[in-house]
């Protein structure tokens, strides 16, 4: 019996030792979020530069406010430039956008809004090409 003793003991410190040296590679590789490397790093995680597809709505650089063309959405109606429109007319306001300044934005503004007028809204100008931002 005292050699089967020995012979676990040993085999119970060989795994040990196998196990610590695993976890030394880990540490040394850098592996499970737990490397050397005292966080000294930027946490980009690459050293290449990753440019952002952003269009932002022109600015007067004197006053520094933002030109919107203003939609709001009422029940399920428009109201653009002083006219209401009907969620079948949605081509007419995009067409009045078009024809505009093409750098400026639309701001949606959310007036107890039907959600299928306000979701035709969306798509249609998703589908134009058309940059928005929503108000609540």
């Amino acid at each position: 019996m005292m050699k089967l003793k020995g012979i676990a003991a040993s085999t119970v410190i060989i795994t040990l030792v196998i196990v610590a040296g695993v976890i030394v590679v880990c540490l040394l590789l850098g592996k499970g979020g737990m490397g050397l490397g005292g966080g000294k790093g930027d946490g980009i995680g690459s050293k290449e530069a990753v440019a952002a597809d952003i269009t932002l709505p022109e600015t007067d650089i004197t006053t520094g406010s933002i030109d919107y063309y203003d939609v709001t959405v009422s029940g399920s109606s428009y109201l653009f430039n002083g006219s209401s429109y009907e969620m079948d007319e949605t081509d007419r306001i995009i067409a009045d956008i078009s024809g505009g300044d093409e750098l400026l934005t639309v701001r949606i503004t959310d007036e107890d809004a039907s959600l299928k007028a306000y979701e035709c809204l969306t798509e249609a100008f998703k589908e134009n090409g058309i940059r928005y931002i929503e108000v609540p």
